[in-house]
């Protein structure tokens, strides 16, 4: 492989970001005397691309810019609203065509070289970086990588829509348009189960060019786009003629697509994760970083430049509506837009408007749409502000035993008959993937072989069936909760065994009851409260906030009832966890997937009422007059059936990650 290594600044791909990084590079003279290698596959010699921004008249992007703007309008029509002034901004158009040949032009005065080809990889090493292309590897002091983003896999909670768009550039018979003002947003277009619209943008009284815009999970065709654009034009100004055309995709995701920091290589536009998820505008924020990299250029790593939290939790949230509930796409915009002011909602979406504004814009919003969309991006993360509602609640009632053991009772026997026993009840379809009644006495013979020879432990040797219900429990709960964070196994097992002797030995004198009951030993592990803290750091590291509240109301479980605590977790975070891994890995709703499990479900309830009905007369432990004589029978007939359906999870685990994209 042939290496070239006197180039000190390599940019991988020459659209936009690469071209603005350029010229502010060249207006600070840090070229002067550089070899600049420009690497792209496309030629970059016709116009693919519009470019559009909003600015005050006073921002700089306006004055290094202007040579390149073809066009711009101080008036905005939106959302069906009458035209409005824009106060001192505006709204500016350059072509990605006079961008190109500005920069071609400019690398021809200062010597930059420009090569057609695809950068396959790039890498770091002690000189610079490299990249490989065509089978060479090129050698750099610095890479500039602005090539696509490589696709990651999009999580269950993420959402990955198209921005995807048709223009078309039109000529009308009839001076029908206003070159002073745009529209922005035009709803008045059928929606098809999607969010679209359509922009104006005129340049004189005959001509405008008239862009069809989908948000949505299915890219528009030409030939919707073409119905679409027909119909609109013709209504709206009669004949016309279509001059030119450009056609686009933006992704919009919640997902983050950033690439490897690697040293000596710089991530730009798309890669660096400068495009915004909810709107596809990127060029002024592509500007504003090139710009305070320049400034930073001697720093051996790029500037941030990321979203703030908030704006994420934004643009999931609307990414999430558009999704699940495109038809409110269209209403949502249209209240957004007759609500503020053009300025204000331009400077919402540069993410520059103080935090108290953006609440009260934000509230006078549908809050249902919302609501919705912030139950399904985060619902590990308001379970687990739930649980710890409902431990504070127990936590209050500790004065009342009476109130507190009926309310935690009704809370159990409401969380197993919803999700506790229904999760462990539909192992038949992980087994045989439907409710087959052939199939079923095979199933239910080894199923019940299973947990039968688990009870024979316990009769037999007691001892040994606690020690190994305690191992097993410890890896299914782990695994359940590892699964719904993405974790590995190691940390999996530990954290399950964390939690589950956690809960046991923070409640050493009921623990100590219980054991006894089961196998006639004296259970004398203690732990203080904080030990869980020692998993804060690590989840403050991840930034993983269900994780930090679940370890919060785990902490403050250590003060109600043990059959409490371990109630919450085992329904509120188990068996939570597990029903929706089940619904996923199996594509059936929780309403289908209730169903599918009845049959099994009342079958646990019977063998529950035989378990309790058995117990005193084959166990020779005398209950305990603190503790429930329901209690221990009731933790072996759940080892029992368990014992069968952690294997079942197992492998259904397996098959799930054997089937997930890496």
């Amino acid at each position: 492989m042939q290496h070239v290594s006197n180039y000190d600044y390599l940019f991988a791909g020459a659209g936009a970001s690469a071209s603005l990084l350029l010229l502010a590079l060249h207006k600070r003279g840090l070229l002067r005397g550089k070899r600049v290698l420009i690497l792209d596959p496309d030629t970059k010699q016709h116009n693919d691309k519009t470019y559009c921004f909003w600015a005050h008249l006073e921002e700089p992007i306006l004055v290094d810019l202007g040579p390149l703007i073809n066009a711009h309008w101080s008036k905005l029509e939106v959302a069906g609203q009458p035209p409005q002034d824009l106060e001192k901004q505006v709204y500016a158009r350059i072509s990605s065509l006079a961008l190109y040949e500005h920069l071609r032009q400019l690398g021809e005065q200062e010597g930059w070289e420009r090569r057609m080809g695809t950068v396959e990889r790039v890498g770091s090493n002690d000189p610079g970086a490299w990249a490989e292309v065509g089978g060479e590897r090129i050698q750099a002091r610095r890479i500039l990588d602005s090539r696509p983003p490589e696709p990651g896999t999009v999580g269950p909670h993420e959402v990955h829509l198209w921005q995807s768009f048709v223009g078309w550039q039109v000529r009308t018979e009839a001076p029908a348009l206003d070159p002073t003002c745009f529209s922005m947003m035009d709803f008045e277009v059928p929606q098809a189960e999607n969010t679209q619209f359509v922009y104006v943008l005129p340049t004189s009284p005959h001509e405008a060019l008239v862009e069809f815009t989908r948000f949505g999970a299915e890219k528009i065709t030409d030939a919707q786009a073409e119905e679409a654009l027909g119909a609109y034009i013709a209504s709206r100004w009669g004949r016309a003629h279509v001059l030119a055309q450009e056609r686009g995709q933006i992704p919009m995701s919640s997902a983050t697509h950033r690439s490897a920091d690697l040293p000596h290589v710089w991530n730009l536009g798309g890669r660096a994760g400068r495009i915004k998820p909810s709107t596809g505008y990127a060029f002024k924020s592509m500007y504003e970083w090139s710009e305070t990299a320049a400034a930073e250029w001697s720093a051996p790593n790029p500037p941030e430049g990321r979203q703030r939290p908030r704006h994420r939790f934004y643009d999931r949230l609307l990414l999430s509506i558009l999704q699940h509930e495109p038809h409110r796409g269209k209403g949502l915009f249209e209240k957004l837009f007759a609500q503020q002011k053009p300025r204000r909602i331009f400077e919402f979406l540069d993410e520059k408007m103080p935090l108290a504004q953006e609440l009260r814009m934000l509230v006078l919003l549908p809050w249902a749409p919302f609501l919705r969309a912030i139950v399904r991006q985060h619902p590990h993360t308001l379970r687990a502000l739930l649980l710890t509602f409902l431990t504070l609640l127990l936590l209050a009632l500790d004065g009342t035993k009476h109130a507190q053991s009926w309310t935690g009772g009704l809370l159990a026997l409401l969380g197993l008959v919803w999700i506790g026993l229904p999760h462990g009840a539909v192992d038949h379809l992980l087994e045989t993937g439907s409710l087959q009644p052939q199939k079923l006495p095979r199933f239910v013979a080894h199923y019940l072989g299973l947990a039968a020879a688990m009870g024979a432990v316990w009769l037999l040797a007691p001892v040994a069936g606690l020690a190994l219900f305690l191992i097993y429990s410890a890896g299914h709960f782990g695994q359940a909760d590892g699964q719904t964070w993405s974790w590995r196994a190691p940390r999996s097992w530990a954290w399950g065994a964390s939690v589950f002797f956690y809960l046991l030995a923070t409640h050493v004198p009921e623990t100590s009851v219980i054991v006894h009951a089961l196998c006639g030993l004296h259970w004398t592990l203690a732990l203080p409260p904080w030990t869980l803290l020692l998993w804060l750091p690590v989840a403050f590291k991840e930034k993983n906030t269900s994780w930090q509240i679940t370890l919060l109301w785990l902490i403050l479980s250590a003060w109600i009832p043990l059959l409490l605590a371990f109630g919450l977790y085992f329904v509120g975070q188990h068996s939570w966890n597990g029903w929706t891994h089940l619904q996923r890995g199996t594509g059936r709703t929780a309403r289908s997937l209730w169903l599918q499990s009845l049959p099994f479900h009342l079958g646990a309830w019977l063998l529950l009422g035989l378990a309790l009905w058995l117990w005193p007369q084959f166990s020779p432990f005398s209950p305990s007059p603190t503790v429930p004589a329901a209690v221990a029978p009731f933790f072996v007939f759940l080892s029992c059936i368990s014992f069968p359906h952690v294997w079942a999870m197992h492998q259904f685990y397996a098959r799930w990650a054997s089937q997930t994209p890496k």
